[in-house]
């Protein structure tokens, strides 16, 4: 670490302190001498040390610094999002649920139906495909016969209350955030990429009747807590509920699973989660990513 100020013991750093490590930068503060003296990662020790000035000098911007970190600190603060987003402010995700409740109504909860047949990766009265082999034709069929709906639709269906309770609770959980905060365009390429690769690689491990938006919540899972962690912190989801759904994935690998809960799409899971960490790779305009740029608010 690089030493960047010597400031009096009288001085208050500490909300200077947790706003630098809001934004995932190391610092140290220790007394040597009868003074503070300020360490902080070598790649940032310029960029703090700008800021530190300007703290020291512009009460406006200690206010600014003091009221983020403060806002920040509340507690629950992630948990009550869903509660104070209105539908109107991130309508592309109210969409989508509003989607997900009426295929779950009109196919009863994917009994059976026209409707559900027209849903599925593939219509299982018109393919065979007990073999990846055949699965793999499947896929090139849906394209040439333009079924490409197909690759997306499986997303929209939900076999029982609690399947789609859980998903579009987690969907507006996580993707009203990833709408308001960055945008609609982005939250919809994490939505079009994660649920078209996860349907593809559920369909070849199992067989067409499969559903559910819980590929794209995995992938929004990865993707929210991927980004603070390559970027800045913009989503907040907590370390302990990632590891929950991590938990919940290895979970379903086992065979207390398949009896207890259900048969669940573990390739659709995995495959949502490794497509989101991948988008979080990607920088957004509206999130202003990098550490640089948030250290010269």
């Amino acid at each position: 670490m690089q030493k960047i100020a010597e400031l009096p013991v009288d001085e208050d750093l500490r909300f200077f302190v947790r706003w630098i490590i809001l934004h995932r930068v190391s610092i140290r503060v220790v007394e040597e001498r009868g003074v503070q003296v300020v360490y902080v990662d070598n790649s940032m020790a310029r960029d703090v040390q700008s800021v530190l000035m300007r703290y020291s000098t512009d009460p406006e911007f200690r206010t600014t610094v003091r009221s983020e970190v403060e806002h920040k600190s509340r507690p629950l603060e992630i948990a009550k999002w869903h509660t104070v987003t209105r539908p109107a402010q991130a309508w592309v995700v109210a969409g989508l649920i509003a989607i997900c409740a009426f295929v779950a109504l009109i196919t009863s909860l994917g009994s059976g139906g026209p409707v559900l047949r027209a849903l599925t990766f593939a219509d299982p009265f018109h393919v065979v495909d007990d073999t990846i082999r055949q699965r793999l034709d499947v896929i090139l069929l849906n394209i040439t016969e333009g079924q490409l709906w197909r690759f997306l639709t499986p997303a929209f269906l939900h076999f029982s209350m609690m399947h789609i309770l859980f998903n579009m609770m987690w969907l507006w959980y996580l993707g009203a955030m990833v709408e308001i905060k960055q945008g609609r365009q982005r939250f919809l390429l994490i939505f079009m990429f994660s649920a078209i690769l996860s349907n593809i690689g559920q369909y070849l491990e199992s067989d067409q009747l499969f559903g559910g938006m819980s590929g794209v919540v995995y992938a929004l899972f990865g993707y929210c807590w991927f980004y603070d962690r390559r970027f800045r912190p913009v989503f907040r989801v907590p370390d302990g509920l990632f590891i929950f759904i991590i938990g919940w994935l290895l979970l379903g690998y086992t065979g207390w699973a398949d009896a207890y809960v259900g048969k669940m799409a573990n390739s659709a899971h995995l495959i949502g989660l490794l497509s989101g960490l991948l988008l979080a790779l990607l920088p957004s305009r509206r999130g202003q990513d990098s550490e640089q740029q948030l250290l010269h608010p």
